[in-house]
Parts: C-alpha cells; sequence; structure tokens
C-alpha cells in the first residue's frame, strides 16, 4: 500500500529489461535508510521483466505494468502516484553506489532547497570506469551538470512541472532549464557519488542533441549558450560524414585509443 508519511519516493521506470531490472530493484530495496516509497512503472513488458518484477511486489510500494508514451510518459505516471516528499529516478540498468548511499544524503534534503545532486559513477562493461563529477547548477544553459539517477528533487517542483512529452531524449533538461529561468531550482550540489549509470542506454546521440538545441533556443533565445547547443549538433553531423568516409580499422584505432585515454 502507497504510505503516505514517506520522505523519499524511489521510482523506477522500464520496458523489457529482463536482464537489468532485478538489480536496480534490489539495489533501491537493500538500501539501509528505509523510510522509502519505491515505484516501479513497466511500460508493458513481454520479455519476462513483469515476472522478475512479481517476484518483489510484496516490497514494492507502487506497481504499475501497462503501456506508454515512451519513458518521460512513465516517469509522469511515477509521479503522479508519489507521495514522498523527494523523488529520485532511478530507471532499469542503474543502481546506487552502495547501500548506504540514501542514509548518505538524507541529511541533506532540507526544506530551504528543492534539488539536492551529486556525483556518478559511469558503467560502460558492467564495473564502473570513472566518476562523473557534477558542476554548478549554473552551468545547466550550457549541459546538464548531473545523471538523474544522481538527483532528488521536491514532489511539489515535479507535480508543477510535468516532463513534456513533445521531447523523446532530453524532457529532463527541458525541466530543469525551465526551473533554472524560473529561478526555482534552490539547488545544492553535494560531492558524494549517488549512483551508477548504465552508459548502454545512454542518450547522446543526435536526437537528444537536437533536442538540447531546441529547448535552449525556446528558452534562451539568441544567447552564446544557444549557439554553442547549435555547433554540438553540427559537429555531430560532421563526425558521422567522416565515420562514414573512413575505413573501419582507423575508426577502431580511433575509439580503443579514446577508450584508453578514458579508463586513464
Amino acid at each position: 500500500m502507497k504510505s503516505n508519511n514517506k520522505l523519499i519516493s524511489i521510482i523506477t521506470v522500464v520496458y523489457n529489461g529482463v536482464n537489468e531490472i532485478e538489480n536496480t530493484i534490489c539495489s533501491v530495496l537493500n538500501q539501509t535508510y528505509t523510510n522509502i516509497e519505491y515505484i516501479v512503472i513497466d511500460g508493458g513488458s513481454n520479455d519476462g521483466t513483469a515476472e522478475i518484477i512479481e517476484k518483489y511486489v510484496s516490497k514494492i510500494s507502487v506497481s504499475i505494468s501497462e503501456p506508454d508514451d515512451g519513458i518521460y510518459d512513465a516517469m509522469n505516471k511515477g509521479i503522479d502516484h508519489a507521495s514522498g516528499r523527494w523523488i529520485l529516478f532511478m530507471n532499469c540498468g542503474d543502481t546506487f553506489c552502495s547501500k548506504d548511499t540514501i542514509a548518505e544524503i538524507k541529511p541533506y534534503l532540507t526544506s530551504d532547497v528543492n534539488i539536492v545532486y551529486g556525483d556518478t559513477m559511469l558503467n560502460y562493461n558492467k564495473h564502473p570506469l570513472l566518476i562523473k563529477s557534477s558542476s554548478s547548477f549554473e552551468s545547466i544553459v550550457y549541459d546538464i551538470p548531473f545523471c538523474h539517477q544522481s538527483v532528488f528533487v521536491k514532489l511539489s517542483l515535479l507535480r508543477a512541472n510535468k516532463f513534456e512529452l513533445r521531447y523523446k531524449y532530453a524532457a529532463d533538461y527541458n525541466f530543469f532549464l525551465n526551473i533554472f529561468k524560473k529561478k526555482e531550482d534552490k539547488a545544492k550540489r553535494i560531492t558524494i557519488p549517488i549512483s551508477i549509470y548504465d552508459m548502454h542506454g545512454a542518450s547522446n546521440g543526435l536526437g537528444a542533441l537536437t533536442e538540447y538545441y531546441l529547448i535552449s533556443k525556446k528558452l534562451y533565445p539568441y544567447s552564446w549558450a544557444t549557439f554553442k547547443h547549435y555547433l554540438r549538433v553540427k559537429r555531430y553531423l560532421c563526425k558521422m560524414k567522416v565515420k562514414k568516409l573512413l575505413p573501419k580499422t582507423i575508426i577502431k584505432i580511433i575509439l580503443d585509443r579514446k577508450n584508453k585515454n578514458t579508463v586513464k
């Protein structure tokens, strides 16, 4: 049953994530801090995901399985069913850094702030390779300063500013940039790794870059930030053209060298 006195609601959205969903669920349920409402929104999976969720249904506050209109529609459903004062989205494939993560973050969830965020460990090959440090909230005009798995947001703020479904890749960026422009962020940055982000599901292609540019253009037209978003789109298109012209062996060498530098 859904409780009305939980401090934190953790929302997991999933669609056909049979190989990853159990790790995410266990990461939430194994937290040493227990004043948590856990909500799982499944988009009507048909690969065995629903059966795994059913194994833990007695420990899940709200479990919904039905077709939706993409990840942000599912996240909005989670918001509708949440009752915790704070929300964090820990989606399929992602996990907390440790079983004590929420216990460590809890003291920072105070009434004078609306957003609390920290660092993220990036997982490329089933083990963390590096930490992605968060940056100041003011830098959001150029890029989102955190991963959404590592940010706690007050439910009241999310209820008043639902994710816009016209964006398929960057509705979270649209949400946070709007909040920043309206000066409603009251954000607190902490230097604690909060989540392990599965990079295999990262949205950093042309679709995401284009939406970032369109969002920036809408909120900050004729700004240097919008111009930089435009240049990122053009740079990506150029890279794709060059990639088509290069032999596959050369591309492999470049990628291998890039990965080695990333690990360092």
